[in-house]
């Protein structure tokens, strides 16, 4: 714990953009590498069941089309917990440590059921706003469509989901972590996290860094694709431009990726001991 209390605090934002630079200098590879890997697998396990389930399900083209959305989103719910691995290869490199990213994919395995439970709780979100959409727009249909009114209440319910999906996510943003290195069940996860968060007072710090990056991400996003579009919609090379703007976009999300998945890592490393122990509020303020 010693060699912790001498790092900086980390309780601005530009503080915190400072030790994501520098903890992002060495992580990059391994990170690309993980995710490389777990997208690969994805993708071939996406393959299979594409063909499977066309083989399976018969009916109307419509029907088919409903059963397939259904499939996707099983399948993205069953297979988000292998991309948290990278929060393990994160925490790894932050502890001096170095995994491959095979390594990395079989330990993000074995915990795979505390995983999958976590990314459950964090759909069921989705899924309880969906649910209240459909029957508000039922509830409000006319005619002509959806009244004013049913527009109006379901543009609230969908600012207040994302309100507590952003107060939920950022009071569990050490679950990953937590389960992946302190090997914490999922509850136990979700108590711990919210508990630092509350008690070293992170959350609009953590807000405003990831607003900030946000923010960033869209603004280069705009910029790497909207130029290429607007060479493109002069009519000379307007393929070669469009490639383009795809390229630079592509390499954008590259590149910023690790500095997404590095903010709850870097915090994590500093309020949290290998073993899922908080440090307590005086060791890092003294």
């Amino acid at each position: 714990m010693p060699e912790l209390l001498e790092k900086p605090k980390l309780n601005t934002a530009r503080a915190v953009f400072s030790q994501m630079r520098k903890d992002c200098a060495g992580a990059r590879g391994s990170t690309w590498g993980y995710l490389l890997l777990a997208f690969l697998v994805i993708i071939a396990a996406a393959i299979l069941v594409f063909v499977l389930a066309h083989g399976f399900l018969t009916g109307s083209e419509e029907q088919v089309q409903h059963g397939m959305d259904t499939v996707w989103q099983v399948y993205g719910l069953l297979a988000a917990p292998f991309v948290a691995g990278v929060s393990w290869v994160c925490v790894q490199h932050l502890r001096s440590k170095s995994v491959g990213a095979w390594t990395a994919f079989k330990h993000a395995s074995s915990h795979y059921s505390r995983l999958l439970s976590y990314k459950i709780v964090t759909a069921s979100f989705m899924w309880v706003f969906s649910l209240l959409a459909l029957s508000l727009q039922h509830a409000f249909m006319t005619p002509t469509g959806v009244s004013v009114a049913g527009k109006t209440l379901i543009a609230v319910l969908g600012v207040i989901t994302f309100v507590a999906l952003l107060v939920c996510m950022t009071f569990w943003m050490y679950v990953y972590p937590l389960i992946l290195e302190a090997k914490q069940p999922v509850v136990d996860a979700m108590r711990r996290s919210w508990r630092c968060v509350q008690e070293h007072q992170q959350f609009w710090l953590v807000v405003r860094v990831w607003l900030a990056l946000i923010l960033c991400v869209l603004v280069a996003l705009s910029v790497s694709l909207g130029i290429p579009l607007w060479l493109a919609s002069l009519g000379h090379a307007t393929l070669f431009f469009k490639m383009l703007g795809v390229g630079l976009s592509a390499g954008v999300i590259v590149w910023t990726y690790p500095y997404l998945v590095m903010l709850q890592n870097t915090l994590y490393c500093r309020f949290f001991t290998s073993d899922g122990n908080m440090i307590p509020v005086e060791s890092n303020d003294s």
